[in-house]
């Protein structure tokens, strides 16, 4: 899909790239996981190391996304388990990576003047999705996303962080394996929360 030389691509690449895709196929859930994903894989681990090409990714994904005036809901899924399976050879760096990914995605979708809270919705289900499908840990994925995903959130303010905290809160059920509303009677097990408490400017 994608060659990538020495010099920096930048987002209108990444866009122009999943664009194409997007066409192909008319379905924008599969266009978003199959372009992160390929992009994650070409990209290589020293490329995406060095954070600004992962950054522009995100970018391009998102704005391909906006540009087809889609929500971030799908978007968001769509790149959370795109990362996992495009990262699903070195499960050590996967987590690292969604945490960063998560950061980009709601920066580009806040500067997008899209909601934060559906955006951080899409991550966790997405990544509770990835995590399943490749045998990680699907706690350890969410509190990847909860933190990059509020690091992204810092720059729009206390309000912000807060949708984000509110989002992660409300699929706790759905990152257990329930659909969200089921059991909701049954006393809760202990489980750790998925995020790494209040933000802190």
């Amino acid at each position: 899909m994608t060659d990538f030389p020495d010099e920096r691509l930048g987002p209108l690449h990444f866009k122009e790239e999943a664009l194409k895709v997007f066409l192909q196929t008319g379905d924008l859930f599969k266009a978003v996981v199959d372009s992160t994903t390929e992009f994650m894989k070409e990209a290589g681990d020293e490329a995406l190391e060095a954070g600004d090409l992962l950054v522009d990714i995100i970018a391009g994904v998102i704005g391909a996304v906006v540009t087809t005036g889609h929500d971030a809901v799908e978007a968001s899924r769509g790149i959370a388990l795109g990362v996992l399976r495009g990262r699903k050879a070195l499960p050590d760096t996967a987590f690292t990576t969604l945490a960063v990914s998560s950061r980009a995605v709601i920066r580009q979708i806040g500067r997008a003047g899209g909601s934060i809270g559906a955006a951080t919705h899409g991550l966790v289900a997405g990544a509770a999705e990835g995590a399943r499908e490749l045998g990680l840990s699907v706690p350890e994925a969410v509190f990847a996303v909860s933190r990059g995903a509020l690091q992204g959130a810092r720059e729009f303010g206390f309000a912000a962080g807060e949708e984000v905290r509110e989002s992660v809160a409300a699929m706790r059920e759905l990152v257990r394996g329930r659909e969200p509303g089921q059991s909701q009677f049954e006393e809760m097990e202990d489980t750790p929360m998925f995020f790494p408490g209040p933000m802190v400017e």
